[in-house]
Order: C-alpha cells, then structure tokens, then sequence
C-alpha cells in the first residue's frame, strides 16, 4: 500500500494506525502539497455491503459536524484499485490511550480541560441528531503541549442516527450491542437502544479512569464487565485519591449512575458541570516543573472565558514583623504506646495494597459474538482501596504493650550473650598464655 497512489490525487507514505475497520496512513494531497491522513476499509469488511455502507456514513456523519474539537473530513472516495477511503486532517500528538498509560493517573485541573473539550464536540454530536457510542480514549486525539491540549474525537465508524429514517434496518441490526466493553452503558449492555444517556455514561467512564487511573468495572471476562456495569456500585473516586474535592466525585458518580434519568439530562448539562467544578491547582515545589506557566495550566479559552479578563485583586499591605520570645522547650515524650480519642491505641498499621487484576479492553461486539479481545486499550484496573478495621497492628504480629515487653527481654538477651561470648574469650586467652610460659 505504501508508494501507492490514489486517483493521481493523494500519495500514501507510511502507516500510522489500523484497527478493525481499516487501517490509517500518512499521506499527501499531491496538489496542495499538505499532508493528510488516508483511512482505508480493510479488505475483509470491503466484501460486506453493511461495512461499506458504514464506512461511508461515518465520512458523511463527520462533514456533516463543523466543530473544533471533532476531526475533520477531507474527501471520500475509492481508489483505482477498488479500495474505499476516506481523507482526514493530519494530526500530530497521542491518544488519550497512551497519555493515560504514561500517566497513569491526572490531577483535575489537568483532566477538565480535556473532558470539557470531549463533552463541547459529543454536544454538537448530539445536535446534529447522532449519538457516538465509542467514546472511549482512543478515539480522543490530543494535539499541542501538555496542559493546553486541543482535543480531537475522532473513529465515528459506529455512529447512529437519532433519526431512524436515517438508520438502515440492516445497520441497526449490526450494532444491537455494540462499543467498547468497559466504557459501555448498562442500556448498552441490555442491547437497548442507544440514547444521549449512552454517551454521557461513557464520558463519565472516562473521566473516572483520568481522575482515579483506574477503571470502574472490571471482571474475567466481557460478560463478567457487562454484569458489572449493570449491577454493581463504583468504587468511590474519593477512595482512591484521598485529597479529591467531594463535587468532582459527585459529578463523576452522577455521570455513571445506573439509571440514565439520574444522570445529567444532555451532554450540554455535562459540560456546564465540568466547567463550574474546579480544584485549586497545585503548589508548593511542583510547580517548577512548569515554572512561569503554572498558574494558567488551565485554558482560558477552553474554561471560562470571562477568567482571561477578570480583574486581579489588589495585594493585602505587608505585615509588620515582631520578635516573640522563645517559647518554653517542651519535653520530649517517653517512649511507649498512646491512645488516641477514640480509644485505640496509635500503633502501626499494615498498609493497604491492591492486587492487578487482567481486564479485557477495547472489545467491539456485534450482537453478543465478540472478536479476539485486545489489552492495550486500558491499564490493568486494580479494585478498590480499603481500610482495615483489623486488630491494632505492631511489628512482629504483637499489640502495642507485648511488643514493648518483648523487644525490652530481647534486648537483655543480646547483652548477656555478648557478656558471655567476652568472658569465653578472654578464658581462652589466659589459657594459651600460661601453656606458653610453661
């Protein structure tokens, strides 16, 4: 396929990408001279009528959205060899794939830009009459430096149409059940109908995993995640990142409740949420990784604008400084186990670990016959952390008092051996001499 060329119009140079649809190239649009990216139909779906025809309503469904946060579609087309294709801007970053598995985990002041940007192009989505249904992080593209990325959704290859003249029966029938396993509604799993509902819950998914660096759900298998989605609790972000504000969990719950009329009523619902729930942004020593750029980390065109050109409030008057005496020196405790308010005595405790568990990722299904899973979609998800309530622990499998009375005995041990170790070897010494002065 490299070197080829395309009804004397786009030159294809290397691959970039491929997938279950297609596979994805670098190229050229030989007229203007400007590099391109050339989606191709693999041959194994181009035998199908009902892939043909979906490969070509995602170019269609794609023009049809003009939004800065949506990739765009350049030509469509097929090429002297038969093969469909599809002309798309050229873009040059990562995916929020491999940003998340660099990263593992993202503060929220650097998460929301990214979020509020998806919800921005799913919204349009929406208002075009199209409900997504992969949202997921490798369909979301990031272009530009870290922390003022611009964000591209992108693979609309399983679309639906909100309009059922628009949907073929045929097509719909294909995509009864269908998306990515971990990041599927619970209605999606049920094979309901798709609904706006689907792709806020799938956001919120998505959210949960940038936020926490873990997956809500997980099992042995796709069936076990499907189950999963549709009958059991999250564990609590809070859970798992100790010091998250409670209305960033709250919106993140809110967003994968259960019932899709408990969640937010339309993406544009969504994105107001996340524009409005903040956190301070970090401080102290990490700043100087980012040095002067720190405090504007968050983009002001991307979050509320009227921040760019709010005024800056005046500094408070220094305050004068006055010499206090030294304070009385405090004597130092004795050694030995205290007991705190409550009653429990402040000992050691284990600390908590996870377990990595496998997790079956990035599985598109038709109908309920799933292809040959693949794992480099999304970490590994770990369960949830949990705190002990476990008896007061101390070193050696010991409470508190025992632990103290028998490293005391230990101790004495020790000096008494060593004791008798020096007076055996002087003994010998004594010993030797006299034999040879006799």
């Amino acid at each position: 396929m490299v070197g080829r060329v395309f009804n004397e119009r786009y030159r294809i140079e290397r691959k970039l990408a491929a997938g279950s649809m297609g596979v994805v190239y670098a190229g050229e649009q030989i007229a203007l001279g400007r590099r391109v990216a050339v989606k191709v139909l693999a041959p194994e779906r181009a035998r199908s009528g009902v892939f043909r025809d979906r490969f070509l309503r995602e170019a269609r469904a794609v023009a049809q959205i003009s939004h800065p946060n949506i990739v765009e579609i350049l030509d469509v087309g097929r090429s002297d060899h038969g093969q469909l294709y599809m002309v798309m801007e050229y873009l040059e970053g990562l995916d929020l794939r491999h940003l998340l598995h660099r990263e593992k985990q993202m503060p929220w002041w650097r998460a929301r830009p990214i979020l509020v940007q998806l919800a921005s192009a799913l919204a349009a989505v929406h208002g075009a009459n199209m409900i997504h249904r992969d949202v997921k992080p490798s369909n979301c593209f990031l272009v530009g430096p870290t922390g003022r990325e611009t964000v591209k959704l992108i693979d609309f290859g399983v679309i639906k149409y909100g309009d059922a003249k628009m949907e073929s029966r045929a097509l719909t029938q294909a995509d009864d059940v269908v998306g990515t396993v971990v990041y599927m509604s619970p209605e999606q799993c049920k094979g309901e109908p798709a609904s706006v509902m689907t792709d806020v819950y799938s956001l919120g998914v998505v959210a949960y995993q940038m936020v926490t660096g873990k997956l809500p759900f997980f099992g042995r298998d796709i069936f076990d995640i499907m189950a999963a989605h549709q009958n059991m609790e999250p564990p609590p972000p809070r859970a798992i990142v100790r010091d998250l504000p409670e209305s960033i969990e709250r919106l993140i719950l809110k967003a994968i409740a259960k019932d899709p009329a408990d969640r937010f009523a339309s993406m544009t619902e969504f994105e107001q949420a996340l524009r409005t729930t903040s956190q301070p942004l970090p401080l102290g020593d990490d700043d100087d990784e980012f040095g002067e750029d720190a405090p504007t980390l968050v983009r002001d065109d991307v979050l509320a604008p009227e921040m760019a050109t709010a005024p800056k409030l005046p500094k408070a008057p220094a305050t004068p400084i006055v010499s206090l005496p030294a304070p009385e020196p405090t004597p130092e405790p004795e050694p030995g186990p205290s007991t705190a308010s409550d009653g429990v005595p402040n000992v050691i405790r284990p600390p908590t670990t996870t377990t990595r568990n496998p997790v079956l990722a990035d599985v598109p299904i038709a109908g309920m016959t799933a292809p040959m899973p693949r794992y480099d979609d999304v970490m590994p998800p770990q369960p949830p952390l949990t705190t002990s309530t476990a008896t007061p622990y101390a070193p050696g499998g010991f409470t508190s008092s025992e632990s103290y009375g028998r490293r005391d005995s230990n101790v004495a041990l020790k000096i008494l051996a060593m004791f008798l170790v020096g007076l055996a070897a002087i003994v010998i010494v004594v010993v030797v001499v006299l034999g040879l002065q006799s």
